[in-house]
């Protein structure tokens, strides 16, 4: 009796409130519990509940403070004009609170079938922790997540400079007319048409500059000595042309000996087709030729004389009446 009693105690102060834990799978054995015993689904309630760590995180803002850009070099090869261009931007680094996010499941209880009852003792017995559940209500964390809550962010007052990707205009001069040209930092600008429309009789002064590169300050200028605005080349772009030129000729003349060829394969065609039909209807001539011929003997042989008014008509009478 005395162990009952003891058992009761222990029960009444194991079971007064509702069971945390960090395993689902007790809350979902409690449930399974009240569906055979209550005859009924347990409701589940889903809550997501943020608590804030010790923890901070640092990162680099996604926008740039300023963006540092220049021509390094440049360089010609044929016709194909190649930059070596610099584009670095300052990143300001961040601070932010790291906050813990838990989604936890609420399994309501059951207490009129729980502890107290005959039933309920006896699964208690076996199963105690899935029988508080059922008794008192369970809860259980599903998931857990974290982040950065940036809208707290404060600065570290550290910065770095990283290269970036930036399309530049870039203006070419010392031909016949300004050319612009829109490149990123490791497009290769082809010249082809430029040099092939521009009259060329001694070399040419050509400057390359970038219409919308930033040097910045002196400090940056500092960091990226080699870097400017604008580089002059002298170059002799006539025996490029000369060969754009020989280029362009053998072009044309395969052109016009493909529409040459084409134009004899149509004649041939033509003419084959041409044949043919001839040769159909010659065919077709001697169909009709052979019952004429056929129609004239009998006629012969009926007393016409050939030629006569009474022999066409003989003739032509036979061949209606076939």
């Amino acid at each position: 009796m005395k162990l009952f009693y003891v058992a009761v105690m222990a029960l009444l102060l194991g079971g007064c409130a509702s069971t945390n834990t960090k395993d689902p799978d007790i809350c979902r054995r409690s449930a399974e519990f009240t569906k055979k015993l209550a005859n009924r689904d347990t409701r589940v309630d889903y809550e997501t509940i943020t608590e804030e760590t010790s923890e901070k995180s640092e990162f680099y803002e996604i926008t740039p403070l300023k963006v540092f850009s220049g021509i390094e070099s440049a360089n010609l090869n044929g016709a194909n004009l190649t930059l070596t261009m610099t584009v670095n931007s300052l990143f300001e680094q961040f601070s932010a609170p790291v906050v813990k996010t838990i989604v936890q499941s609420k399994y309501e209880a059951h207490p009129l079938t729980g502890t107290f009852t005959p039933v309920g003792l006896g699964v208690w017995m076996v199963h105690p922790e899935e029988m508080n559940a059922f008794t008192n209500g369970c809860v259980a964390k599903e998931k857990e997540s974290s982040y950065s809550d940036k809208t707290r962010k404060v600065k570290t007052g550290k910065s770095e400079w990283r290269p970036t990707q930036k399309n530049h205009k870039i203006l070419v001069s010392g031909f016949d007319k300004d050319y612009v040209f829109v490149v990123a930092p490791t497009d290769v600008i082809n010249l082809t048409s430029v040099i092939s429309n521009t009259k060329l009789s001694k070399n040419t002064n050509l400057k390359v500059t970038c219409l919308d590169c930033d040097l910045l300050g002196a400090e940056e200028q500092n960091l990226y000595k080699d870097a400017k605005t604008s580089i002059e080349l002298n170059y002799d772009f006539r025996p490029i042309k000369e060969s754009l030129l020989e280029a362009k000729k053998g072009q044309i003349a395969e052109e016009e000996r493909i529409k040459s060829e084409r134009a004899k394969r149509d004649k041939e065609a033509s003419n084959l087709n041409a044949i043919q039909a001839q040769e159909t209807l010659n065919a077709e001539r001697q169909k009709q030729r052979v019952p004429l011929d056929g129609f004239k003997n009998q006629c012969k042989e009926l007393g016409f004389k050939a030629g006569s008014t009474d022999f066409g008509n003989c003739v032509l009478q036979l061949n209606e009446t076939k």
